[in-house]
């Protein structure tokens, strides 16, 4: 199929893939002359009729076609995230919409208010995977953003449309494979787990103790996602299950209890196994949205990646600088040594002492005496986030009568010799925001509530509050960051009144 757009012909192409979760996906695009029309799809092992596609487009679209909004700027890439269900059509619809104009007209003379063409990306699935999709929705909505953010990318440097399909394709179709994987996993998710199918009711020796200490840690303080690396089935399987048992019911859904041991990484799942060979590097694990631990049964070690404040950040990073080229027709993102994952050798102290009070019951107490733990140490995260509610809202409890003590002098400020000359040139508006708030007497207060609140809840050590933070994280999403982050500046405040 053929059109015009402008005054430039564009062939709608069309593409069969071999998964059968995924009705399509599809590129709609509006043109202020022509219309909508299709510019690319990606049609699943069930193709739909192509009134329901146009509708679908036209539906994705609906009330963005005539609207003057600001918000589409094309210098900050912002675009617009729906989610619908079609029951006429028996679908569910996610998509990312968002201007993008010509390569040619963003010149520094000539810099179009609005584009004269808006695109959509959408992704659709049956109604049937609705209960699945209310559990995947987070990642499909994460992995559709980039996916937006990449295609915009494209037309925004790409003048041939032909081209941009054809760069854009492995990127969505990698994303279709990741959903054919992620549906089944939380169909099948694990239940319930009998406590005689893992490590928690056999007799470890020290140093197998030791190790699964080490690996709970990394695991809960990496959010509950890890990979597992072995070339026995029957040892994956029960480590696979040993973790699962220290997520709740609703946690586990993503996991994968293997049934094979699997060559290719999937983000975003909790629990997988991969063969000892197999390679992950970097550029796959920053498709996940949490850092992973990576558990190799076959050398004895533990590997985790940056905190997930600095990881977060190193993702975001990762996704805003594509790398494209044109003479090979292909894009891609760097592979760089990103992460720096290391040895993970720390054992924190909640863990040992669990290990050590559940290995010292009897096997039949063992199941309850985890469950009262889990309980206890989500009812912490629970106290976080409360006590941090508390301290935003300016409780009387972190008042600053009671905390004078602390109290950054009004006429310090920060000088530009105090900062690092890296750390000037990539975070001016850090610097200005402590330059500006280093006499705020709420900021100062910061250190107290962060001393009372753990000491309230008589957490101490640092890997004991990674693992309360992680399980906060779940409940109010970017409380991690917060605490972790303002745990930074409160060192630079205080080498600034020093």
């Amino acid at each position: 199929r053929t059109f015009l757009c402008g005054s430039t012909q564009v062939i709608a192409q069309d593409f069969d893939t071999p998964y059968g979760m995924t009705q399509c996906a599809q590129i709609v695009m509006w043109h202020s002359i022509q219309g909508i029309a299709r510019l690319a799809t990606w049609h699943g092992t069930q193709r739909l009729p192509e009134d329901t596609l146009n509708s679908i487009g036209r539906h994705a679209l609906l009330g963005e076609i005539g609207r003057l909004d600001h918000s589409f700027d094309l210098q900050k890439q912002n675009m617009e995230y729906k989610c619908n269900l079609l029951p006429e059509f028996g679908v569910i619809v996610s998509s990312v919409l968002f201007s993008a104009s010509k390569p040619q007209l963003q010149t520094k003379r000539h810099l179009p208010e609005l584009a004269t063409t808006k695109y959509c990306l959408s992704f659709v699935v049956s109604r049937d995977y609705l209960k699945a999709f209310g559990y995947l929705g987070g990642s499909v909505n994460d992995r559709l953003q980039k996916l937006g953010s990449l295609l915009h990318f494209l037309l925004s440097n790409v003048a041939d449309h032909g081209k941009v399909v054809c760069m854009f394709g492995p990127s969505i179709e990698r994303f279709l494979g990741h959903f054919e994987v992620w549906v089944p996993a939380c169909i099948h998710a694990p239940i319930r787990i009998p406590i005689h199918e893992t490590l928690f009711g056999c007799q470890l020796s020290d140093m197998d103790r030791d190790f699964l200490a080490k690996a709970i840690t990394a695991f809960l303080q990496t959010h509950g996602y890890a990979i597992i690396k072995g070339d026995r089935l029957d040892v994956v399987q029960l480590w696979t299950k040993t973790l699962s048992l220290v997520l709740n019911e609703k946690e586990r859904v993503l996991t994968l209890i293997p049934t094979q041991i699997g060559t290719t990484y999937i983000p975003d799942l909790r629990l997988q196994a991969l063969s000892s060979s197999t390679a992950t590097s970097d550029h796959d694990l920053l498709y996940s949205q949490k850092p992973v631990s990576i558990i190799n049964l076959t050398t004895q070690t533990v590997k985790t990646s940056l905190p997930f404040n600095v990881f977060s950040v190193l993702r975001a990073d990762f996704f805003d600088h594509p790398v494209l080229d044109l003479d090979k027709v292909q894009v891609d993102y760097c592979k760089d040594d990103i992460l720096k994952q290391k040895t993970h050798r720390v054992i924190a102290p909640c863990i040992s002492a669990m290990l050590e009070s559940c290995m010292g019951c009897h096997c039949s107490l063992r199941e309850g005496y985890l469950q009262n733990w889990k309980r206890c140490w989500r009812a912490k995260a629970a106290a976080v986030v409360r006590y941090h509610s508390m301290y935003t809202s300016g409780h009387t409890a972190f008042s600053s009568t009671d905390t004078a003590q602390v109290v950054v002098p009004e006429k310090h400020v920060l000088t530009e010799a105090a900062v690092p000359p890296d750390a000037m040139d990539n975070e001016k508006s850090v610097t200005t925001d402590r330059r500006t708030s280093a006499a705020s007497p709420r900021r100062s207060v910061f250190p107290v509530f962060q001393s009372k609140m753990w000491h309230d809840l008589d957490i101490e050590n640092e890997e004991d509050q990674k693992i309360v933070l992680s399980f906060a994280e779940q409940l109010q999403p970017g409380i991690y960051q917060i605490i972790m982050t303002s745990t930074l500046q409160n060192i630079l405040h205080g080498l600034e009144a020093f």
